[in-house]
C-alpha cells in the first residue's frame, strides 16, 4: 500500500476495437477521481488504468471495462 503523498497519478490505457488504435491518457492529479473522454467515435472502447507512485513504479493492470459509443 501507498501513502497518499507516494501516488502520483494515473495512466489510462484504451483501445478501439475497430481499428485496433490504442492511447495511453496520463492523470498528473492523484486526486481525480473520474476522467471524460470527449469526442470519441462510434464504436467499442476497452480501458484499463494504472497507477504510479512519485518514484515512477506503477502497479498491475486493473480489470479491462469495455464501453460501447452509439
Amino acid at each position: 500500500p501507498l501513502a497518499l503523498g507516494e501516488l502520483g497519478g494515473f495512466e489510462i490505457y484504451m483501445l478501439c476495437e475497430s481499428t485496433g488504435e490504442s492511447e495511453v491518457f496520463v492523470v498528473d492529479d492523484p486526486l481525480e477521481v473520474s476522467h471524460t473522454f470527449a469526442g470519441l467515435a462510434p464504436d467499442t472502447y476497452y480501458f484499463s488504468i494504472s497507477a504510479f507512485d512519485v518514484r515512477g513504479q506503477f502497479s498491475h493492470l486493473s480489470e479491462v471495462v469495455t464501453k460501447t459509443v452509439i
